[in-house]
């Protein structure tokens, strides 16, 4: 399969089936997106219309802000096809996985991304953020000292999200 860019118009467009795999707290603000697509910081990539990632970019460093599966190619390969793709385009590729706390409602589906990304080679960093109250650990292709990632993550939170302060802390 072929990574290939794609529009602003054609992410908005599967932006429709994907949002139902995501809970609305993690919900993207559209308009940031947008603008992150206007001035150049955040690129869409897909494998097909089944497979799809969001990240932001500084120069050769990527954030995964998202990768979604179509529901029906899940365990395909589709997923881990398109981290080996963003590697392959990226020094580092930094993402955010939701720790998995056995009281929450999403137990399962938080190991089961856990289990994704370990298997496909990912480090949890020692680093954790709260996004909307979620905590959530960074993990990274590559392991890196926490100033490196604290770095990176105000960069990319900076575009994402109109007042970074009031969404994200550092734990």
């Amino acid at each position: 399969m072929i990574l290939k860019k794609i529009s602003i118009e054609v992410f908005l467009a599967l932006w429709e089936r994907m949002k139902n795999d995501f809970p609305p707290e993690e919900w993207v603000d559209l308009a940031l997106v947008r603008r992150g697509f206007a001035r150049g910081q955040i690129v869409a990539y897909s494998l097909s219309d089944k497979c799809v990632a969001l990240v932001v970019e500084r120069a050769d460093v990527a954030l995964l802000f998202y990768l979604w599966s179509d529901g029906a190619c899940r365990s395909l390969g589709l997923g881990s096809e398109m981290l080996s793709r963003l590697k392959d385009e990226y020094r580092l590729v930094l993402g955010e996985v939701e720790v998995a706390d056995d009281q929450s409602g999403n137990y399962q589906k938080q190991l089961s991304r856990i289990r994704f990304y370990r298997k496909n080679d990912f480090v949890f960093n020692d680093f954790a953020v709260l996004i909307n109250g979620i905590k959530c650990c960074i993990i990274s292709n590559i392991k890196l000292p926490a100033a490196e990632i604290a770095d990176h993550m105000r960069y990319f939170y900076a575009i994402t999200y109109d007042d970074p302060d009031q969404v994200i802390k550092f734990v």
